[in-house]
């Protein structure tokens, strides 16, 4: 299945404790727990994934053959 990347500017977060980063502000660090330590860094390119047309239906998971499904 094949699909289309985008890449679009998003405003990027940091936690100024550890340096994590997110794309949305939050008010706590996801990594060291902080509280407020999150402040706005400036631009990062967003990947978005836009959905691919479907190669084939979906199959019903008893019509599946457990030994070709690995």
């Amino acid at each position: 299945m094949s699909s289309r990347t985008a890449r679009s500017k998003a405003p990027a977060y940091r936690c100024a404790e550890c340096g994590w980063t997110t794309v949305k502000w939050v008010g706590r660090c996801g990594e060291c727990q902080a509280w407020g330590t999150v402040e706005e860094a400036g631009q990062v390119a967003a990947r978005t994934t836009a959905a691919a047309t479907v190669a084939r239906p979906a199959q019903r998971i008893a019509e599946v053959d457990a030994t070709t499904a690995a």
